[in-house]
């Protein structure tokens, strides 16, 4: 059985009792077959500009996260452990904004965690705590002051 002869209409209501009846691990085959030939196509698309963006997993990530001046966050925080964004931006003598824009990209992609007080804590701070992602100090809690 030449399984591709049901892919041009494998979502008809037909298809699909077909398939239906065919063992478990044949449909399973159709289906992961299908989900490659449907990404094939929108690749294609893409290369002919037919589509406007590339697929997700086509997008090749930026490995060089932090920039060289952005490194010396990352020292400060090995060196501090934790620091707010004020006292990064003194200690790189930069403004806090500039400071804080970094540090919510990197928030955003993971390389950095907020320290904050659980959710369900009556104790409120007015400023956040930023730290390393992958440093295993930061399990502490904050305490209040």
């Amino acid at each position: 059985m030449k399984l591709e002869q049901y892919f041009q209409s494998y979502y008809c209501q037909k298809t699909q009792d077909i398939i239906s009846k065919l063992p478990k691990k044949l449909a399973d085959e159709l289906a992961e077959r299908f989900s490659t030939w449907q990404t094939d196509i929108e690749r294609e698309k893409f290369m002919k500009g037919k589509r406007k963006y590339p697929l997700p997993c086509d997008v090749k990530r930026n490995e060089q996260t932090f920039g060289k001046k952005d490194y010396r966050i990352v020292s400060l925080l090995k060196k501090f452990n934790a620091l707010t964004a004020r006292q990064i931006g003194e200690h790189l003598s930069e403004p806090s904004r500039a400071v804080t824009s970094k540090l919510y990209h990197a928030v955003k992609r993971g390389e950095l965690i907020k320290l904050m007080p659980p959710p369900n804590s009556k104790i409120r701070y007015d400023v956040t705590m930023y730290a390393l992602a992958n440093n295993k100090e930061n399990t502490h809690e904050l305490q209040p002051q």
